[in-house]
C-alpha cells in the first residue's frame, strides 16, 4: 500500500513537473511572475536538473571517446558542488531583494530561478545531444555558452522580477550584480576545487 502510494505520488509530482517545465520553456519569464512559495518543488527540481547536466557536458564526450572512467569524481562531485551553487545563487538573489526593501520568502524566490533556468537545461540538453550525434565541437561549445549565459541571465531575471516602483532600498539591477558577481566566484572555486571537473577539456 506504501510502495503504491509513494508511486503514484512520483507519478503525479513527474506529471506536475512536465507542465511546469514546457510552460516555462515557451514562457519563462511570465511563467516565473505567476509562481511561489507552492512551486517550490517544480524549482528546485529544475535547478538539480541544471546541477547535474553541466559536468554531463564535460562527462559526455570523454564516455563517448572510451574515457568515461570517475563518474563520483567527474560528476557527482561537481554536481553537489553546482547544485550548492545555485542554492547560495538563490539566497543571495533573496537578499538583494530583501535589501530592496521587497517582501518575499526564500521558497519565492528559489521557485522562481527555478523557472528562469528551464531554457539553461534545454540548452545544456542540446549541447549533450549535439556531442552524442557528432554535430562539431564550436556547434557544441556555442550551446554550451548560451547555457552559461542564461543560467547568469536567470539570477539577474530573478532579482528584477521583484523591482518596484519606489526608490527606496538597493536598486534591483545592482541586487543583480552583486548575486551575479557573488555566484560567478562561488562556481568558479568549486569548479577548480572539483577534480576532474575544468573547463580546459572544453575550450
Amino acid at each position: 500500500m506504501k510502495q503504491s502510494q509513494f508511486v503514484q505520488q512520483g507519478s503525479q509530482i513527474s506529471k506536475q513537473f512536465g507542465n511546469f517545465y514546457i510552460k516555462a520553456l515557451m514562457h519563462p519569464f511570465m511563467t516565473a511572475k505567476n509562481v511561489g512559495k507552492p512551486h517550490f518543488t517544480n524549482g528546485l527540481l529544475t535547478i538539480i536538473l541544471t546541477s547535474l547536466l553541466l559536468p554531463l557536458v564535460f562527462y559526455i564526450p570523454n564516455l563517448l571517446d572510451g574515457y568515461g572512467e570517475y563518474f563520483g569524481k567527474r560528476v557527482l562531485r561537481p554536481f553537489l558542488l553546482i547544485w550548492i551553487a545555485l542554492i547560495l545563487a538563490s539566497a543571495l538573489a533573496f537578499a538583494a531583494i530583501r535589501l530592496g526593501r521587497i517582501a518575499t520568502d526564500f521558497m519565492a524566490v528559489t521557485a522562481k530561478l527555478g523557472t528562469m533556468l528551464v531554457p539553461a537545461t534545454a540548452s545544456l540538453l542540446l549541447c549533450i545531444l549535439s556531442f552524442v550525434l557528432e554535430l562539431g565541437d564550436k556547434f557544441s561549445l556555442f550551446l554550451f555558452m548560451i547555457s552559461l549565459a542564461l543560467i547568469f541571465g536567470s539570477i539577474t531575471a530573478t532579482v528584477l522580477s521583484f523591482r518596484k516602483e519606489s526608490m527606496n532600498g538597493l536598486d534591483p539591477l545592482y541586487g543583480a550584480v552583486i548575486a551575479n558577481l557573488a555566484f560567478g566566484y562561488i562556481l568558479v572555486k568549486f569548479a577548480n576545487s572539483s577534480l576532474g571537473f575544468g573547463f580546459g577539456g572544453l575550450f
